[in-house]
């Protein structure tokens, strides 16, 4: 079987416990089960874990979670 880059990427993720990526650089965050849907994948992309979002943004409807550098303490 050849696996392709985001292949291993997934299998990363899963093997991990991480939840998805997000890019500290731009506006970017991705779940797992869609991963890349951009279709750029990049060095700047860091695994993360997926938090609800908090921010004013969520009010405005553009999304529901965020992916994070650590998991929420609960």
């Amino acid at each position: 079987m050849n696996a392709n880059v985001l292949d291993m990427v997934k299998d990363y993720l899963k093997r991990n416990g991480y939840d998805g990526l997000y890019n500290a650089r731009g506006d970017c965050a991705c779940k797992l089960e869609d991963l890349a849907p951009c279709s750029e994948l990049t060095e700047h992309c860091t695994a993360g874990y997926l938090q609800p979002c908090g921010c004013p943004c969520h009010g405005e409807g553009k999304h529901a979670w965020h992916i994070c550098e650590s998991q929420l303490k609960v």
